[in-house]
């Protein structure tokens, strides 16, 4: 299953306070896409996998979700 991750926070660099946003999409297999489907859209989670490359061919990147906990 794919999917779309929304990420904002606010963060440190070089001593100064910085918002971060970004979209990413994100792969889920098994019972994690089982998870994911359940799930209402905007609802906050914390997500943990891996990013890699979308395929050889393809230097596009993307999450894949190993686990998904709701905030």
């Amino acid at each position: 299953m794919e999917i779309t991750i929304r990420h904002a926070s606010e963060q440190t660099e070089a001593g100064v306070k910085r918002q971060v946003q970004c979209e990413i999409i994100a792969l889920a297999f098994g019972e994690t896409a089982k998870a994911v489907t359940e799930l209402p859209i905007g609802q906050s989670v914390r997500a943990d996998g891996f990013i890699a490359q979308r395929s050889l061919r393809s230097t596009q990147l993307v999450m894949h979700i190993n686990n998904i906990i709701l905030e």
